[in-house]
């Protein structure tokens, strides 16, 4: 009984990060203010997180690909309408990227998490700063992008 329990309890836990807001998504303004939901429903660390979208849906592809990611990855992005990640601000930063489609009470669906160190290890082809932050405007003034370029920097042969 203890065993099923604790059994539950984690399976829980686990799945209670899974549960994304629903969101109304029409336009990008739409699908910016759902990853900002999302941002604020993923627990905070050293600052709080940032929540980021963009139709670029192309760039987040050739990250994925980048990775060495299974095609089902790729064609979820691939199918997205919109493409969006949240910046979870901790010592080593991590990058969670989203897919969302168009329509009511949209659900965003988690693709992929990048731990913004592991770049420098899992890269397997060449990709750009920008390519990791879906090219949101902005994104080059955070530290973080810095911490990319040069991580993506250490990679390269």
């Amino acid at each position: 009984m203890k065993t099923l329990l604790l059994t539950l309890s984690l399976f829980l836990s686990a799945s209670a990060f899974a549960a994304w807001p629903t969101c109304d998504i029409a336009t990008l303004e739409d699908a910016q203010s759902c990853m900002k939901k999302v941002a604020k429903s993923m627990p905070e660390f050293e600052e709080a997180n940032q929540g980021f979208a963009s139709v670029r849906k192309f760039d987040l592809v050739k990250v994925l690909k980048a990775n060495g990611l299974k095609d089902s990855y790729i064609k979820k992005a691939a199918d997205a309408k919109f493409v969006g990640f949240v910046l979870v601000h901790e010592d080593e930063h991590k990058i969670v990227y989203f897919s969302m489609k168009a329509g009511k009470a949209v659900k965003p669906s988690e693709i992929y998490e990048l731990n913004i160190v592991d770049l420098q290890y899992d890269v397997k082809s060449p990709i750009k700063a920008e390519e990791v932050f879906l090219n949101v405007p902005g994104m080059k003034k955070l530290d973080s992008f810095e911490d990319v370029q040069n991580y993506l920097a250490n990679n390269e042969e």
